[in-house]
């Protein structure tokens, strides 16, 4: 029998099916979430991706939970990741930015369009199958 070498793609390629057959994903994805709502607008205008906004607090339950099971679930982080520039507020240490919003309660995700108008808000938690949906039918309009 011949043995070929594998291809460093494709090594790659197999490693990562294997991983996603045998864990559900290849890894931990992460959405990139920036503090400066300056930074973001910023980089909206420069990529022509809506802005994704996800208010939080640290007391807030719902918050840490939509942290740890929808932001934190692979396919939803990828997907955001690829199609939105990201920004994550406090509502105590960013109260000047979110007092604003007029928001009814935490958490809330909200999302802009590139040049910073309003379009969208969601509030309280979701998990990550109602925010892909959400958020496929915010990019399909």
């Amino acid at each position: 029998m011949i043995q070929m070498p594998l291809t460093q793609p494709f090594r790659v390629a197999f490693l990562s099916i294997t991983a996603l057959l045998l864990f559900g994903s290849v890894a931990e994805a992460e959405i990139p979430w920036q503090r400066s709502p300056e930074r973001v607008l910023n980089a909206a205008r420069a990529s022509g991706k809506p802005i994704l906004v996800f208010v939080t607090a640290d007391w807030c339950h719902y918050c840490k939970k939509m942290k740890r099971e929808t932001w934190a679930d692979a396919r939803v982080a990828s997907a955001v990741s690829e199609h939105f520039e990201t920004l994550v507020l406090d509502g105590d240490q960013d109260k000047q930015v979110v007092e604003p919003l007029k928001l009814k309660g935490f958490p809330a995700t909200l999302l802009y369009s590139p040049s910073g108008e309003f379009i969208a808000q969601k509030g309280g938690y979701m998990p990550p199958q109602a925010t892909m949906a959400w958020l496929q039918s915010l990019r399909s309009r």
